[in-house]
């Protein structure tokens, strides 16, 4: 996994592999892009609007999923929630400590 981040771009990739006896490998790779609308400081919120591309070439048939996404975060919380091209949800939350 990488990233390049500043305060007004963001991408990011990353590829992983799930390996298991009981249940079917998973291969994912993703790639995302994103804009800051505005710059905030460090006690504020910010805010970006991300496009992010996930491809399933071990997945029956193989998956490409596309779909765009809001990135939040406010000191050391962040939060992100997307749509896809397959009507799936994306949510995830972190707390840096």
């Amino acid at each position: 996994e990488a990233d390049f981040e500043t305060r007004d771009v963001y991408f990011s990739g990353k590829g992983s592999t799930v390996l298991s006896k009981e249940f079917p490998d998973m291969t994912m790779y993703q790639a995302r892009a994103g804009v800051a609308p505005y710059r905030g400081d460090y006690n504020s919120l910010n805010t970006w609007v991300v496009m992010q591309a996930q491809y399933f070439p071990t997945a029956t048939p193989n998956q490409i999923l596309i779909g765009p996404m809001m990135r939040f975060y406010i000191k050391n919380v962040l939060w992100e929630f997307g749509v896809n091209t397959r009507s799936g949800w994306n949510f995830n939350f972190m707390v840096h400590f």
